[in-house]
């Protein structure tokens, strides 16, 4: 049978686009690895004070920590650490305004968290006193300082994991004040001036920037009102991460398992009611619900044997860290609790889970395109930490040609790491759109997932490292190891063949372009 010329000519043309289209995919499967390494705002914290009328530096050695580890003051354990929980005490700024030379102090102190590659978890304080008299300033003298530090905490907002709400109380935990509660219980009053301190240190963060209140009772106050009940919704997974002021708090427990309330964390202070067990059952699940979607941590302060043990050992340390999502923990106190993990054997399961832990499963690629072609992208991950991450995560595949020549998909346009929940594989799937004019060559595929802000994305201690060992072929091949320290890079263990004329793709609207710069934080070299 004879086939028209332009009917042959349009038979070709679709035949070459279904060939390029229909081309075979590859995958690569990756092994998990149970190494213990550090990742950003997840895991052990190191902690040190510095008081205003004395004032610290921060330590030397915190790169160290992060890279070959920091033994726990018992020596029983090691752990890789990148956050450090830094106290200011205001102690001599209760009756005046925060000099300019300590404001200086705390400068000097975020600037070296971040020459040494780590995060900072902040909290101010004025005293450490349990017993009347409390040395503490009057709210007015609160807000007046918290504007003084709101430059200061914008600027430095690329290294602040998570700013603690602190100011009121011993250790700025929030309890012991007559300014803020009517003999260890809060009047109407006393809630509404709490929840004036928490909206200024809203106001004095970034939008991307979270804080910790003490108990989930203060957060369900300064929602609902004086009168709210231990009953109240949490945040609504619709609502997380949009910047509003319900989807930036989180929580620190800094008595974790230490009795059947944590001492008074899971309990009611409203002045005039008794605290019940639905009301402490109703704290512990809002916050079990609530951290899905925003930072939880803290510390021991006692053992509690049973309950503060392992799961093994009959306690529920390990499972109720799991279950209130717990990114970090102090590696100092109380090491008489992590002794007994250590001794009960579940630690090295805790230090690995803290937080986030990514990885790799499969990937699937094109092994071959033309310049301008739309190829896919399918990676699938998964979440086996006790929680999400809670701060902006870049996410982008890296093309790297054998003359070092880098182009850049962001893949974090369309994904978001911190809905990446512990428990359900996620599948990534993007069309990306490859430039016209990229040069013909090999292309080397790399992961990366880059701090967004400028000044961290490009150092490699601020990129999340991903618990993968080995890339493996569809035919059991080990292709070779992913993380490339060098960079902070995944090697996916693929080439992009670059070769042909120039496509002319037809675009859907969805695809990912591949630029000759990162566009995560507008990143060029």
């Amino acid at each position: 049978m004879k086939i028209p010329l332009l009917l042959l000519f349009a038979w070709v043309v679709c035949s070459e686009q279904n060939s390029a289209r229909a081309q075979v995919l590859v995958t690569n499967y990756y092994t998990v690895s149970t190494e213990d390494f550090a990742n950003p705002e997840r895991g052990f914290y190191l902690e040190e004070y510095s008081h205003a009328s004395k004032p610290s530096h921060v330590p030397l050695n915190l790169a160290g920590a992060r890279i070959n580890g920091k033994n726990s003051p018992g020596n029983t354990y090691n752990a890789k650490i990148s956050l450090f929980l830094r106290m200011f005490y205001l102690d001599t700024f209760v009756n005046a305004p925060i000099s300019s030379n300590y404001l200086e102090s705390i400068q000097t102190d975020l600037d070296s968290v971040r020459a040494q590659g780590d995060k900072a978890i902040v909290r101010f304080a004025y005293n450490r006193d349990h017993v009347r008299p409390f040395h503490e300033p009057a709210k007015e003298r609160i807000l007046g300082h918290i504007a003084q530090l709101a430059p200061l905490l914008k600027k430095n907002s690329d290294v602040i994991a998570v700013l603690q709400e602190g100011f009121i109380g011993a250790w700025g935990e929030g309890y012991y004040s007559d300014n803020f509660y009517s003999n260890g219980l809060a009047r109407a009053q006393n809630w509404i001036d709490r929840a004036d301190v928490l909206k200024a240190l809203l106001k004095a963060l970034p939008a991307e920037r979270m804080i910790q209140v003490r108990t989930p009772q203060i957060k369900q106050k300064f929602f609902y009102g004086p009168a709210a009940a231990t009953s109240s919704p949490t945040l609504d997974a619709r609502d997380a991460f949009t910047g509003s002021d319900a989807s930036r708090i989180g929580f620190h427990n800094d008595c974790y398992l230490a009795d059947s309330t944590d001492k008074g964390t899971f309990v009611s202070l409203d002045y005039g009611t008794k605290n019940s067990p639905q009301d402490t059952a109703n704290l512990r699940n809002y916050l079990a619900q609530d951290t899905r979607y925003v930072p939880m941590g803290g510390e021991t302060c006692a053992l509690n044997s049973p309950a503060s043990d392992c799961a093994s050992a009959g306690g529920i340390a390990d499972s109720d860290m799991a279950i209130s999502h717990y990114s970090f923990l102090n590696e100092d106190y109380n090491a008489v609790v992590d002794d007994k993990w250590v001794e009960h054997g579940c630690m090295e399961e805790i230090k690995r889970r803290l937080g986030y832990r990514l990885e790799l499963v499969t990937g699937i690629f094109r092994a071959e395109a033309q310049p301008g072609q739309v190829i896919p992208l399918t990676l699938e991950l998964r979440n086996t930490g006790f929680a999400a991450p809670f701060n902006p995560r870049g996410i982008e595949l890296i093309l790297r040609g054998g003359d070092g020549k880098k182009y850049y998909a962001e893949l974090s346009r369309d994904v978001d790491a911190r809905h990446w929940l512990p428990g359900t594989n996620y599948i990534l799937r993007a069309r990306l759109s490859l430039p016209a004019a990229m040069p013909k060559g090999d292309y080397e595929l790399l992961l990366n997932l880059p701090d967004p802000a400028p000044s961290l994305y490009a150092n490699p201690a601020y990129a999340i490292r991903l618990a993968n060992s080995n890339a493996v072929s569809s035919a059991g091949a080990i292709l070779g190891d992913v993380w490339e320290k060098e960079s902070g890079y995944h090697r996916l263990h693929q080439t992009l063949r670059i070769s042909g004329a120039p496509a002319k793709a037809l675009s859907s609207g969805g695809e990912i372009p591949v630029l000759g710069f990162s566009s995560i934080a507008g990143h060029r070299e």
